[in-house]
């Protein structure tokens, strides 16, 4: 992957399966698959994350900034 280059990655949740037997999968996937387009920069730009976007140019909503980091959270004021 180059910078500056789009690239798009397909992203399915799995569940690990911690009982698995040898012959079996190691993860247990849901089916639902996401694309998400990645543009690899080296200062890409800083967002907000909020519950509902309003600009997307300066905010991201909580939902979609998980698919990039699932530990994102909100700040209650």
């Amino acid at each position: 992957m180059k910078l500056g280059a789009e690239s798009t990655w397909e992203i399915e949740s799995g569940i690990p399966n911690l009982f698995a037997r040898p012959a079996e999968p190691e993860y247990q996937y849901s089916g639902d698959i996401e694309k998400v387009v990645i543009v690899p920069r080296w200062q890409p730009p800083s967002r907000v994350v909020v519950s509902e976007t309003s600009d997307s140019e300066m905010e991201i909503s909580l939902s979609r900034a998980r698919v990039f980091d699932a530990s994102l959270g909100l700040i209650q004021c």
